[in-house]
């Protein structure tokens, strides 16, 4: 059996206090964060205060906020070292990029999946340059010194987060599966209402999502979490193995009235019927 308190998009850099963790949910077996958490390396921060207070793994994946403000090489080197440091002084705190990580009898895969700008058939063209023009990430964050993360950039980080998630399931194994990403895996994830209008108005929605069901319908995925969006929306995916749960839980921004549930548990031993702490399913 295997219980998880999942989390997303705490951006902690404009919150400045993490959540408590509920009394309730203290047993659970370890927590998730789906990016987003803090900029400038902070997110290891969080992460050591959050494992301080539940005493269980801390499973994360980085989103696009990680890396803002800061050149992407250099953080990953300092991020390595940090990490070693606080796990070498007796923390459990795991970083997803591509690979996989064991809790119980449940596999956890992770990686940020930065989307592939093909949400919507035939404007891949007009994603990318919307996408572009309207996120702050190409302002916000440097792939290298000297250089700001580009369009082509973001895409080879999308294939890669994509290859190594479809390498790490293609990898037998005896137990329950879930995925962790930052990024949406899923167009049934998009709110309706950011699909209104004109394709020019909505098709930056391939900001945040992507629609790779076709290619991951083939494994036996209990559930799949992310952020990015901070819609909380739920989705269910269906294939020969039974459903595969989409879910999401994200705090967002102060002020902006997020349907955040702090108690938001995903358990993988509901045969596909997760459960859920006080969070209700959207459709």
């Amino acid at each position: 059996m295997a219980r998880f308190l999942a989390w997303a998009d705490l951006h902690n850099e404009f919150w400045g206090k993490l959540p408590g963790i509920p009394e309730t949910c203290l047993d659970v077996d370890a927590l998730l964060l789906g990016g987003d958490i803090n900029t400038k390396g902070r997110h290891l921060d969080d992460a050591l205060l959050l494992w301080h207070e539940l005493q269980r793994p801390v499973i994360l994946v980085r989103g696009n906020h990680e890396f803002y403000k800061s050149v992407m090489p250099d953080l990953l080197a300092e991020e390595q070292i940090r990490l070693a440091e606080m796990n070498a002084a007796g923390a459990d705190i795991r970083i997803l990029d591509g690979g996989s990580t064991i809790v119980g009898d449940t596999r956890i895969v992770g990686a940020t999946l930065w989307t592939d700008l093909d949400l919507y058939p035939g404007m891949f063209r007009p994603a990318r340059e919307v996408v572009q023009a309207s996120m702050n990430d190409f302002s916000q964050i440097r792939s290298k010194q000297g250089k700001h993360l580009s369009i082509d950039d973001w895409l080879e980080f999308h294939w890669k987060d994509r290859d190594a998630i479809h390498n790490e399931l293609l990898k037998p194994f005896d137990g329950k599966t879930m995925v962790m990403t930052h990024h949406i895996a899923v167009r049934d994830m998009i709110h309706p209402l950011r699909e209104v209008g004109a394709p020019e108005r909505y098709v930056s929605n391939a900001g945040f999502a992507s629609d790779i069901w076709w290619q991951f319908s083939k494994f036996d995925i209990t559930a799949w979490f992310s952020g990015h969006s901070h819609d909380n929306r739920s989705a269910v995916k269906r294939n020969d193995f039974g459903e595969t749960r989409f879910l999401s839980n994200s705090r967002g921004y102060p002020k902006e009235g997020c349907d955040f549930d702090p108690s938001f548990i995903i358990d993988t031993h509901m045969d596909h019927d997760l459960e859920y702490c006080g969070y209700p399913e959207k459709s």
